[in-house]
């Protein structure tokens, strides 16, 4: 116990400390020092920690915090940035640090003034095209590029070296591999496909496989089926998995068969008014759509009521806040209001406030006033911002007021000619000037920096680059024609080639001819496909075949029949395929059956060989959604109602009741009770102290433990008809009539002594 008082006595002092410490400071050997990231020139209560500017950082300790200290202690870049200018003692200036272009970064934070070669290593998921290059005779040195891994492909780590799309060897979550990445010239990534079905998986495929790598279901889904590795020469298949029905959902996707009772917490932005129950089948949580523009910050795993809701999705202020229930009263939302004038915050509203909690601008938007809390009788004001001009854009959302030069990038696929230029001396502020690159040239980050048209140094997807871009003056960009014979690529190409390089043959495309290299001069030639028939697909493929190659459904068709390769002189198929019955729809399918097929509603019955309609599942009325995204129509049947079967919704009779909402059946009050007004419940005819309240689920109206009396025997309300067994007895809810059935506990005690001695000698 003295240890207890001793931690509580230091844990209440350590939070006196910390508390004589101003904002964004901590107490470091009992003297209050700014937090790494932010300077000033004291750190205790009446001080000041300022964030450091320009995507700088400082080290936390006497170097941020002090007398002397300025902006520049903020003398570091974070990682993924470069600096271009270094901080100054004399000047008071931190370090000036730019975004790493061409989605590169660095393995550690630059310490020194330098420039885009600082940006020496590819984020993971891309691959390094070219390395980077210290600046020479004057130039500025070159950051890494890199190109974004294609066709769903990824990497464990971004590249420190150049190389080929072969660095992306592995397939992102929630695809399977059908092709390992291969070294050449160019090598070639990883050849993924969509896990089915809904289906997905939870780490990364690194080698060629089946379907059946995806042995998960996705998030909100249930697993209805396992996935079957292949076996003797048949292809494995994936998981089959149903989307959570009710808005209800799980908080990772289940990995093992089982039923509905997976979906056992609610979707964000849904609270919950029923629990999921076992069973045979059993059943999901039952969740209603948050009121009022409110949500949830997380997904709700208890029953409630809406004042679960409380709080408001980002880019919305909240007005009133959640309350919970009280007294028998059902709680309430929070109530919020979408941020005008393209202003938004960065996250989720959980307490009430007003229209100046939207007090930054959306992306690519710049910031003409800010926002104004309510001063005296002035009213609150949200931030003001306008679409940056010109193809401008910006990284982040701007949180100052600023002009038009906070716009200080290119969107992707332009180039830059001419740099933002801040306002001074009454001038307003200018925005980038950004052009489209031409000629079906590209880049996948826009430009950052003043340049000419070779900064689209790249080809658009399924083109091929005949010319290179050149830097001049002026330059010129990349000159690219467009793949022959209905073939492409798998990422943008970034060095000059010849239709070789078109070497696959895109999606719902199979491969008849494969791409040849040029050699002794001649031009190589492309990949020649054809369309898959029949509303057959694939995913893209990188070597010849033919039809069989048509192996799936597109989007919106279930597979009637798998493809066939063709043996003993029978021609080859693609598969089968059928629409999705009306008001449903998939991504596609690779297995047989019609439960490939979701219903646009998510709370209609999954669709089956025995359900080929789209309807509202048991515990619903109404009729289903006829717009995909739409919300649903079915509604669940109300406290006091119950479906009938067809789809209906049907009071109770009196002297029956339906508890909470989606019922398929009343239930009998029990004796000595009535049915509330709306029949969402029973009230006993005694109520007062000594009787049991009646709940759904006991549904009872009897003496509660330790009383006797004949509760359950009353035809009008009355009281006091239980009473308190005599001092010192006991009894068992329900079980006694007269003060002689309580009795002593040890009387309990004896004669589990009794049954046990019996038990012993018989066994």
């Amino acid at each position: 116990m003295a240890n207890y008082f001793s931690l509580l006595l230091f844990l209440n002092i350590l939070i006196y400390i910390n508390a004589q410490c101003t904002q964004n400071s901590s107490n470091i050997g009992g003297a209050c020092t700014c937090n790494a990231g932010y300077y000033g020139t004291s750190a205790s209560s009446s001080g000041q920690c300022i964030q450091c500017p320009n995507n700088s950082l400082s080290v936390a300790g006497t170097s941020n915090t002090g007398s002397t200290v300025n902006q520049s202690a903020c003398n570091l870049c974070q990682t993924g940035y470069y600096m271009s200018q270094s901080a100054n003692q004399k000047q008071g200036t931190a370090a000036i640090c730019v975004q790493c272009p061409n989605n590169s970064t660095n393995s550690q934070s630059p310490t020194s003034s330098g420039d885009p070669s600082q940006c020496n290593v590819c984020q993971i998921g891309y691959y390094m095209s070219q390395a980077a290059s210290a600046g020479t005779n004057g130039q500025q040195g070159k950051a890494a590029n890199c190109i974004q891994c294609p066709g769903n492909s990824t990497n464990a780590l971004g590249p420190t070296s150049q190389g080929d799309p072969s660095q992306c060897n592995l397939c992102s979550i929630n695809y399977y591999m059908t092709q390992n990445a291969t070294s050449g010239s160019p090598g070639t990534a990883a050849t993924c496909a969509s896990c089915p079905n809904n289906s997905g998986n939870i780490s990364p495929p690194s080698s060629a496989g089946d379907s059946s790598q995806c042995n998960s279901c996705l998030q909100n889904f249930f697993m209805s089926k396992a996935a079957i590795p292949g076996q003797a020469g048949q292809i494995g298949v994936s998981a089959t998995c149903i989307a959570c029905p009710n808005n209800s959902g799980n908080l990772q996707g289940p990995t093992t068969v089982g039923d509905p009772f997976q979906c056992n917490v609610c979707a964000l932005n849904y609270y919950m008014f029923q629990v999921a129950t076992f069973g045979y089948p059993g059943n999901a949580a039952s969740c209603i759509a948050c009121p009022n523009n409110s949500g949830t910050t997380s997904q709700v795993t208890t029953v409630g009521d809406p004042s679960q809701c409380n709080a408001c999705p980002n880019n919305y202020y909240m007005t009133a806040a959640a309350v919970p229930g009280s007294s028998g009263n059902i709680g309430t939302s929070a109530n919020c209001t979408k941020c005008p004038n393209n202003s938004g915050n960065s996250a989720a509203q959980t307490s009430a406030g007003d229209i100046s909690q939207c007090n930054m601008c959306l992306i690519n938007y710049y910031m003409q006033s800010p926002a104004v809390p309510v001063q005296g009788t002035n009213q609150a004001q949200a931030a003001v911002c306008a679409a940056c001009p010109n193809n401008s854009g910006n990284i982040l959302g701007v949180t100052i007021k600023g002009d038009q030069s906070q716009c200080n990038i290119c969107i992707p696929g332009y180039y830059m000619t001419a740099a933002s230029v801040i306002g001074s001396n009454g001038q307003v502020g200018t925005s980038a000037k950004c052009s489209q690159c031409p000629g079906n040239s590209t880049n996948l980050s826009g430009a950052v920096s003043p340049g000419d048209p070779s900064q689209c140094n790249l080809c658009a997807q399924n083109y091929y680059m005949s010319k290179s871009a050149t830097q001049g003056n002026p330059g010129s960009a990349a000159v690219c024609i467009i793949c022959p014979n209905n073939s492409g690529n798998a990422a943008p190409s970034s060095s000059i080639g010849d239709p070789s390089v078109c070497n696959i043959c895109p999606q719902n495309f199979y491969m008849i001819q494969a791409a040849v290299s040029g050699v002794n001069n001649n031009p190589g030639s492309s990949a020649i496909c054809n369309a898959c028939p029949n509303n057959s697909g694939n995913q893209s493929v990188s070597t010849a075949g033919d039809v069989s190659q048509c192996n799936m459904c597109q989007p919106g068709y279930y597979m009637t029949a798998f493809a066939q390769s063709g043996s003993n002189g029978s021609s080859s198929t693609s598969a089968a395929c059928s629409q999705c019955p009306q008001y449903s729809t998939n991504t596609g399918a690779t297995t047989l059956g019609i439960s490939s097929c979701i219903c646009y509603d998510s709370n209609a019955i999954a669709l089956s060989a025995l359900q080929a309609t789209c309807q509202c599942a048991p515990g619903y009325g109404n009729s289903t959604v006829t717009t995909q995204g739409a919300a649903s129509t079915c509604i669940p049947c109300q406290p006091g109602f119950y479906e009938n079967g067809s789809g209906q919704c049907v009071q109770c009779a009196q002297g029956n009741f339906a508890y909470g909402a989606g019922n398929l059946q009343c239930t009998a009050c029990p004796h000595a009770s009535q049915t509330l007004p709306d029949l969402s419940g029973c009230t006993c005819f005694d109520t007062s102290a000594g009787t049991i309240i009646w709940s759904p689920f006991l549904n009872v109206c009897e003496c509660d433990a330790n009383y006797y009396g004949n509760a359950d025997l009353l035809t009008a309300p009355s009281t006091g008809s239980c009473t308190a067994c005599p001092d010192g007895l006991i009894s068992q809810p329900g079980q006694a009539r007269n003060s002689t059935d309580c009795y002593v506990y040890k009387q309990i005690l004896k004669i589990s002594y009794v049954l046990t001695i019996i038990i012993f000698i018989l066994f």
